[in-house]
Parts: structure tokens; C-alpha cells; sequence
């Protein structure tokens, strides 16, 4: 994938092997995490709840999941967890505590089948990096969106993450 956005440098991501287990470590990850370089960058951190991925970006104050799935699914957990890092990060900051606020992007585009939702995650972060004017929010919001994502742009993504685990072979 070439990505030519020269907005790159603003954009971090989360190991999503750490966010599998929400417990002290993970916070205490995600707080180490925030810490690497500039804490104001839109952070990336896919995270799979009972083998379904979901797509959860921090940016501004704010954390928006995105979930592929049709039908709208909450995460109470990942939420308490995530702001408890946010707000352990902004005190150590200086920042006061201010907890984030959690938005479901409801409209995002969707999974066509049962098990695309990998490939859709890595598909919502090519197009946030993509995205020079960081419209994703306002353009996936509407709630009564029913889009998918198309076949072809999916077999795009298969075909660039074979392309990259190729390169280490």
C-alpha cells in the first residue's frame, strides 16, 4: 500500500495482542503508549471482543468505535478501561482528569458476510489515513446509514496484507 498522506506522522497505533485482555496491563499500556511521542495523534487500535474485530480510534478527547458488524453492539468494558487509561495519561500529563468522550460511529460502513470484520477494520484505517480532511466521523455518522463495503475493495485489502506478510518470507 502506498499511502500518500503526508499527514502520516500523526497517526499511531495500538497492538491489538495488548488490548485483548482489559485488565491493569492493557492500561497501563495504552498510558505508555500515549506517552511515545506526540499524545495528540489519532491512535489506531483494532481490538477483537469474542472473534468479531472492531475498530476503536482515540483522537481530540475523544474515542469512536467503529464496529463492522449490522446491528449495533455496545462495549462497557472496553469503554471503562479505555477511559480509565485516557484519564491515568492526562493526570500524569497534566492535564487534569478529564475522562474522554466514547462516540459508536453507527454509520460506518458494514461487513456484506460473517466474517470480513478484519478486513473491514484494516480497510476503516486505510481510509481515516487516507482521509486528508479527517472527515470520517461526520461523514460515517448518520445512524441509519446501511452501507458495505464493496467486494472489490476488501479483495484490495487481502491482497496488500498477503502482499506485506509475503515481504517477510
Amino acid at each position: 500500500m502506498v499511502c500518500e498522506n503526508e499527514n502520516l506522522e500523526h497517526f499511531a497505533f495500538c497492538d491489538p495482542g495488548v488490548s485483548f485482555t482489559l485488565n491493569n496491563n492493557f492500561e497501563d499500556n495504552l498510558v505508555s503508549r500515549f506517552k511515545e511521542g506526540n499524545p495528540d495523534r489519532l491512535f489506531f487500535m483494532p481490538h477483537n471482543s469474542k472473534c468479531h474485530w472492531i475498530l476503536v480510534v482515540i483522537w481530540a478527547g475523544e474515542v469512536f468505535i467503529l464496529n463492522p458488524l449490522p446491528r449495533s453492539t455496545t462495549y462497557p468494558e472496553l469503554e471503562k478501561a479505555i477511559s480509565r487509561a485516557v484519564i491515568a495519561f492526562n493526570i500524569q500529563a497534566g492535564r487534569g482528569n478529564k475522562a474522554p468522550t466514547i462516540r459508536y460511529v453507527t454509520g460506518c460502513p458494514k461487513q456484506p458476510g460473517g466474517t470480513e470484520c478484519g478486513y473491514i477494520v484494516m480497510w476503516y484505517m486505510k481510509e481515516i489515513a487516507m482521509d486528508n480532511e479527517m472527515t470520517f466521523v461526520k461523514k460515517w455518522s448518520k445512524k441509519n446509514r446501511k452501507v458495505t463495503v464493496a467486494k472489490a475493495e476488501l479483495d484490495e485489502v487481502r491482497c496488500e496484507t498477503l502482499s506485506h506478510i509475503e515481504s517477510f518470507l
